[in-house]
């Protein structure tokens, strides 16, 4: 059983796409592939929410791409984003990867991947 939280996804996108670059064993690598397919869907639907959240709150910037949010939003944004970053996922049929292999990993990486990659 594998258990994350909304905003751990959301935080480790960039650390799951270059842990797909890597040379994991093939065991290893189907499971990753499994762990993702799983869990791409909730990160989508957290980024949705989050610019919900930012539409909400925040003013569209000039050139369209982004919101911001002023300093009279920023105490009801942080908490609405604290709320749904706190939701809890558990996928009961996905296990933590353990071996990697002789993949070189960043340490940083190995933070934001604390909820997948196991001890």
């Amino acid at each position: 059983m594998l258990k994350v939280k909304a905003g751990e996804l959301f935080l480790s996108q960039a650390a799951l796409a270059e842990l797909v670059t890597k040379d994991l064993p093939n065991k290893t690598a189907m499971q990753l592939r499994r762990i993702i397919k799983h869990v791409d869907p909730e990160i989508k639907s957290f980024d949705e929410q989050r610019m919900e959240v930012a539409k909400k709150l925040g003013k569209l910037s000039e050139d369209g791409q982004s919101y911001t949010v002023d300093d009279s939003n920023i105490a009801e944004f942080n908490k609405e984003m604290e709320t749904l970053g706190s939701t809890e996922f558990t996928f009961e049929d996905l296990e933590q990867i353990s071996d990697l292999g002789r993949a070189e990993i960043k340490t940083s990486m190995l933070f934001t991947l604390g909820w997948l990659i196991a001890e």
